[in-house]
């Protein structure tokens, strides 16, 4: 909505409810896999709003305010039928939920002196906060209790400053720099970044780039409490710890062959150090993947690197047709705290990608979309199984003391087809859509246990999952 003379109020929000379940059965003969007797129920909310001021500032100058609130609510439940005593008895196994709240402002002034001078900078601050808890059985003891009580919060903020300065019609250049200050630990960062655009002609492009960057971790990895073995007393040992660094190189060639083609390629590396790991192991979180059970102290000890190349050739939207191949070739490697190289979970070498559509003009107006997407790459990495635990319990339980292991096949294949109808009308349009995704491909899933043979077995995903959509766009 406007907002005096030369402003705009924009508010905007979205929120969702997503549940599931699975519900085992009470019957022994139809135990095969120890997911036909468990009962699961995952729920995951979240909802997001906020509203920003954009104001122009004389012919130059323009701001922008913004402020915003986004929530996360993930919560998950299991039990499952076991025989005891010559009896069926429903136990609880896991049950964790989780809650985030972020709470942000930013504000972003551009200012454009000359055609060859663009300026603009901004900062943000949030504040991030969490709520974590989580009961479990102890296989060991076969307890069920509390293993996660938590709550935290911190401020973060950052501040970049960044100008665009266009020497010629050929030659632009980017340079600026991001500060950025972590409360929890009270790490104040500054991280230059500047990139090179060179037009050979005007259908040959030459680019380079180079960066500093940070990641910060999630909230809860800092709240980490262990015991003294001292004193006795609970600590915090996370809450000095550094972020990720890295530094980035990038050059890329693009070629516009015609105004319906266009080749790109792009060479990096990336050079990670101050990499968050467990002294004396092969733990790092760079093989992070949302492990609630965490609870390692850890340092700053830790290295890596991401190196690769990727090719895309792409065909525009002409005649109601578009198409875009990609390539990437990469390796992704990591030192972790007993001062050994490995690949980290994501080292899959290679992925593909071919992308597909064709429109169909129907009744002058309404559109038909057909859609084809695959993707084939290579298997990421996956940890070791407890096969003593597992045949004890009867379902699979990983082994975090052992490193990452590569799966022995070669290709991972996920291909999804999309068919829309749009109806367009004078103020709205109807937008209706069916997608089949994985209907020609074996995603694999992991390992699970069968029951009846005793064994642990490969585990793929080979359904085809429908999704029917209805939209209005106004």
């Amino acid at each position: 909505m406007p907002f005096k003379k030369n402003g705009v109020i924009t508010l905007w929000g979205i929120g969702g409810l997503s549940q599931s379940k699975i519900t085992g059965s009470k019957e022994p003969e139809k135990w095969i896999y120890s997911e036909n007797r468990a009962n699961m129920k995952f729920q995951y909310d979240m909802g997001a709003t906020g509203i920003s001021l954009f104001r122009r500032i004389g012919e130059k100058t323009t701001l922008k305010n913004s402020l915003g609130i986004s929530c996360q609510y993930h919560s998950y439940y299991d039990e499952y039928y076991k025989i005891v005593a010559d009896s069926i008895h429903l136990l609880p196994l896991h049950f964790s939920r989780k809650k985030n709240v972020d709470l942000i402002f930013s504000s972003e002034l551009k200012y454009k002196t000359t055609n060859k001078l663009l300026f603009n900078t901004g900062i943000t601050i949030s504040k991030k906060s969490f709520e974590l808890y989580g009961k479990s059985v102890d296989y060991n003891t076969n307890i069920y209790d509390a293993f996660l009580d938590g709550s935290g919060d911190t401020y973060y903020s950052h501040a970049f400053i960044q100008s665009k300065y266009k020497f010629s019609s050929r030659v632009n250049i980017v340079a600026g720099v991001n500060a950025s200050y972590l409360g929890i630990n009270n790490e104040l960062l500054f991280e230059p970044r500047v990139s090179a655009q060179v037009f050979i002609t005007p259908n040959h492009e030459l680019a380079l780039g180079l960066g500093r960057h940070s990641q910060t971790e999630m909230l809860p990895i800092y709240y980490i409490e262990k015991q003294n073995n001292k004193s006795f007393n609970y600590e915090f040992p996370n809450l000095n710890l550094k972020r990720l660094k890295s530094t980035h190189y990038v050059f890329s060639y693009n070629w516009l062959i015609n105004a319906n083609l266009r080749f790109k390629t792009e060479i990096y590396y990336q050079q990670l150090f101050d990499l968050p790991v467990v002294p004396g192991t092969h733990i790092s979180l760079i093989n992070f993947k949302n492990n609630w059970t965490f609870n390692h102290a850890l340092t700053n000890e830790g290295k890596g690197f991401n190196t690769g190349i990727d090719i895309t050739f792409e065909r525009f939207l002409n005649k109601g047709f578009y198409s875009i191949i990609t390539a990437s070739i990469f390796k992704s490697l990591y030192t972790g705290g007993d001062g050994i190289e490995r690949s980290t979970r994501y080292d899959g070498l290679f992925v593909f990608n071919l992308l597909a559509g064709k429109e169909i003009i129907v009744k002058t107006k309404n559109v038909i979309g057909f859609n084809f997407k695959s993707t084939f790459k290579g298997p990421e990495l996956y940890q070791p199984i407890n096969e003593a635990l597992s045949h004890q319990y009867g379902e699979i339980i990983d082994d975090y003391t052992k490193p990452l292991e590569r799966r022995k096949a070669t290709v991972e294949n996920a291909t999804d087809i999309n068919i829309s109808y749009r109806i367009n009308e004078q103020n709205k349009a109807h937008i209706i859509s069916l997608q089949a995704k994985n209907i020609i491909g074996r995603e694999y899933r992991g390992k699970r246990y069968n029951l009846k043979t005793n064994t642990i077995e490969e585990e793929y995903f080979s359904s085809i999952v429908p999704f029917i959509s209805y939209r209005i766009e106004f």
